[in-house]
């Protein structure tokens, strides 16, 4: 966790480079949709393969449900971004930038000393939970015989 933590300090962009990776995918993706304005941020794109979709970009939402999913715009809200001339970075979900990550990874796990060095108790070992029976009558435990092997046929 240290030299994650570390690395990403250095980073200089604004989300993890995973999913820069992942953006330029979709981006290329996208060259197949094409993205019709309708108003007020909200689109109507065709794919050559797939179909109709709607993109709203005020709300981050796509009909193929798939940027709502992962938080990664798909290539049909990425062919409606590239109308707007706005970078797609600035429409992945904020848990993918690097402050989010930051706080993942910020916490510090202290190490441990070895088993020999902790204080013994002298309390015997742990053990299990008494087990409670359960009312109502018990499952029927039934033994099945075992398959016989079909009968071999003769031509």
């Amino acid at each position: 966790m240290e030299n994650k933590r570390e690395w990403m300090k250095k980073y200089t962009g604004k989300v993890c480079p995973k999913i820069l990776k992942k953006l330029e995918k979709v981006k290329t993706a996208s060259s197949a949709c094409i993205a019709t304005p309708s108003g007020d941020w909200n689109y109507e794109v065709r794919c050559m393969y797939r179909g109709r979709y709607t993109v709203k970009l005020v709300s981050r939402t796509c009909s193929c449900r798939r940027w709502e999913l992962n938080g990664i715009p798909c290539a049909h809200a990425m062919s409606a971004i590239a109308l707007t001339k706005e970078p797609p970075k600035n429409f992945v979900h904020e848990c993918y930038s690097k402050e989010a990550y930051m706080r993942a990874y910020g916490p510090i796990i202290y190490p441990l000393n070895g088993e020999h060095l902790w204080k013994d108790l002298k309390h015997g070992p742990v053990l299990p939970p008494e087990t409670i029976k359960l009312p109502g009558q018990p499952k029927k435990v039934r033994m099945r015989e075992p398959d016989e092997p079909p009968a071999a046929t003769t031509s």
